[in-house]
This record gives C-alpha cells, structure tokens and sequence, in this order.
C-alpha cells in the first residue's frame, strides 16, 4: 500500500494527525510520503476555480488533511478520477467554530468563498474514507458510515520529555492562545483570583489575566509559541507544574479532543480540565487529572495539587503511565486499517463502474 498525505499545516494538528502517524507506519512497513502542497497540472479560471487535468501522486491512497479550499476538493476529485482512494482527516468541527474564533472568517463561505467549510463538507461526501479525532466529529462521514475515530495520541518519544521531577512544582499554567480560546479561560468562572500560585503561559500572553479574571501581573510568559513541537513539549514540561485545560461547555468543544491534558498527562503534569466528553474520559482512563464546573471546584482542585505531594507524585506516575500504554506508535493499526478499507471500497466501486 502506497500512501501519499497532505498535510494542513506545520504545527501541532499538522505533526499529530499527519506527520507522526506516517512516521509511525512507516516503522510498519508502509510507503508513506508527506508534503504540504499537491503537484498538479491544471489552470485555474477567471473565478480562481481550479481544473486539475493531472495530479502528480503515485499512490493507492491520498489523505487530505482538513480540505477546507476549493482546490484540495478539486485534488480530491482528480486522485478518484486517477483510481487513487481518497481519506479525509478531520480533527475539528469547522461548522460550530466560535465567532470571536481567529478563525471563523477563514472557513466562513460568506467571507471567503474558496477557502470555507462548504468545501470541506463537499470532500468529505466524495471521500472513500475519513479519520475523525473524536465521536463527534463522525458526523462528517455520514451518510454512510465512513468515518472512524483515531483518537490523538502522544508518540513515545514525547515520554522522553518528562522530567524525574517538575522544574515548577508551584506554578499553574497553560498553553495556547486567547485568539483561538475565545470563551474558554471563562470556564474557569473567576477560581484562580482565589488560588495564590503563580501563573505561567506557553504561547500568547494577550488575554488570559483578563479572561481568567486575575490581576495582570500575577501572568508571566513563560515562553512563545514553539512551531516545533518536540521544543514545545520541552518548554511545557520547564514551565508548567499544575496544568489548566478549560473549555466552555459548546458544540465546538463537545468535538473537541483532550489533546491539551494528554500532553500535560504525559509530560508528568497533573492538570484540573472542564467537564467535557473527552476530558471525562481521560481523566477516568489515566486518573492523571481532575474535573471541575465551578469556581469552588477549580479553585479547591488547584489548591490540593498545589500543596498535596503525595497525590502530586501520583498522578505524575499515572499519567506518564498512562501515556506509555497508549502511545501513537502501539495505535498504528488504528491508521492503517482505515487506509486499506478506503483502498477496497475504491476498488469495489471502479469495479461497480464498470460493470454498469
């Protein structure tokens, strides 16, 4: 089986759903390729619609990852056309994205018609085969049924980046953006002005004292955005002690997977995350973290693992665990079953056509 992947972009969805999993299979024996853009012949008309006459791939299956441009569907449509399987991989619900979301223009069709969820929708209705991160998201491949989860997981060498001991034992932290986690700090309903620890954030600064309600010098940066997320999970493990995972309770992160406390889990940091499904489930399966709604829940959360030692040590041991029985390396198949049952649906539909 020969596979050929597009992948989105070149930070965390682009390494964790892409990158690694063709790593991964690899280390199977699969001929697996990787780029971030399609070789194709073609033009392009006055409307900037693309006319694929030819695309350069010599592959049985072609992943496209999130296809939200008119040209990936048209990549999509032209690999068929060429008796290559198409999957698609989606790891968000692009229809239920936040307004005050950095990127609700970008796949809104009233703002940018070529480039929009419309498009998406579209690739996903042609695609022999989807990969979805959580049961939410199977939604994409109905009718029908081609959708199955391959829920993210941490590849082992992420394991690596756990300190014996946490360089910020005392610290609370998080990591993202305001930008893209417009209502989410919310969540945390005002608990941390009430918890006396510092506060620590690894990637954008800009609103997050304000969302959580707490005075802006009790913030620091603790380092930038990191592209690279090997470095990313270095400058985690340096910067954060007890680990924050809000969210809002809404139907963007109801499909929303627990990627932020698998990370934390693995890299030995206990963590307090909302009340979502995926959340609840990691929680339950690693014991590595804790659940709260209310601001008495957080507060009192952060608070014991702050001071409490010995359940600190623990969760530290159950999540680094916990990630070592689950790493991407061991859930390869997961991938890789659902490459070759694209492949045998194309095949039986080509032979359908041509009995017709």
């Amino acid at each position: 089986m020969r596979v050929h992947m597009l992948r989105a972009d070149g930070g965390g969805s682009g390494f964790y759903r892409i990158v690694q999993p063709a790593l991964a299979a690899r280390g199977l024996g699969v001929d697996v390729t990787v780029s971030d853009s399609a070789d194709v012949t073609g033009w392009q008309d006055w409307g900037g619609r693309n006319h694929i006459d030819r695309l350069h791939v010599d592959a049985d299956v072609l992943i496209v990852q999130r296809p939200l441009s008119e040209q990936m569907h048209a990549v999509a449509v032209q690999a068929q056309a060429q008796g290559m399987a198409v999957v698609v991989e989606v790891d968000d619900d692009f229809h239920t994205v936040h307004k005050r979301n950095v990127a609700h223009d970008a796949v809104d069709p009233a703002h940018e018609p070529l480039h929009n969820r419309t498009w998406l929708t579209r690739t996903c209705a042609i695609a022999d085969a989807l990969t979805v991160s959580t049961p939410r998201l199977l939604k994409y491949g109905e009718p029908g049924g081609r959708a199955v989860v391959v829920r993210n997981r941490l590849p082992y060498a992420a394991l690596l980046h756990a300190p014996p001991l946490s360089p910020a034992r005392g610290v609370i932290g998080w990591t993202g953006t305001v930008e893209t986690h417009p209502a989410d700090m919310q969540a945390t309903k005002g608990a941390l002005a009430q918890v006396d620890a510092p506060i620590r954030v690894v990637g954008k600064l800009a609103g997050v004292a304000a969302a959580l309600a707490v005075p802006s010098d009790r913030v620091t940066l603790g380092s930038g955005w990191v592209e690279n997320v090997p470095a990313y999970w270095a400058q985690v493990a340096r910067n954060i002690g007890v680990g924050i995972a809000p969210l809002e309770v809404s139907k963007f992160n109801q499909a929303k997977s627990a990627l932020k406390s698998l990370e934390y889990a693995t890299l030995g940091i206990p963590f307090v995350a909302s009340y979502l499904p995926e959340y609840q489930r990691v929680v339950r399966d690693s014991g590595a973290g804790l659940l709260a709604s209310s601001a008495g829940q957080w507060a009192r959360h952060l608070r014991t693992l702050l001071e409490d030692d010995n359940l600190y040590e623990l969760m530290r041991k159950r999540g680094r665990d916990y990630a070592a029985q689950n790493t991407l390396e061991q859930h390869t198949h997961e991938w890789t079953n659902v490459w070759e049952q694209a492949m045998k649906r194309r095949t039986a539909r080509q032979a359908a056509a041509r009995t017709r």
